[in-house]
């Protein structure tokens, strides 16, 4: 037995980090499944922005939960891969406005038929 797992309760925020990671590895093996090109980190971002269509960056991070920082982070990298779009807010320059790229409009789609086989799962 290692180190961690003698320590009992004391590594309670280690197993969960593991039990994280695992669940993280394992959603990314559903999407692969499926032949979608995707990060389950994206998720947040990519169907937030699914059904609001446009927000600030600020809206983003509120409606997902994540820090700014972390939130530009995430959107940096979407934006390197084309899923999404960010323009200047004609109302207020200092503002930047996401959206899905037509990259992120086709990975939806693709997506639609591993959401509705998850629901079908998780109903039994």
């Amino acid at each position: 037995m290692n180190v961690i797992n003698e320590s009992g309760t004391l590594a309670l925020s280690t197993r969960l980090q593991r039990l994280s990671e695992q669940l993280r590895k394992d959603g990314a093996l559903v999407y692969k499944e499926f032949g979608i090109d995707f990060e389950p980190k994206w998720f947040p971002v990519i169907f937030t922005l699914h059904h609001k269509h446009t927000l600030s960056v600020v809206e983003i991070a509120n409606e997902i939960g994540y820090t700014h920082p972390s939130t530009i982070s995430l959107l940096k990298e979407l934006e390197k891969q084309q899923m999404i779009i960010s323009k200047k807010d004609k109302t207020d320059e200092r503002k930047r406005l996401i959206e899905l790229a037509p990259k992120g409009n086709e990975l939806i789609e693709k997506m639609k038929p591993a959401g509705k086989l998850s629901l079908q799962y998780w109903k039994k």
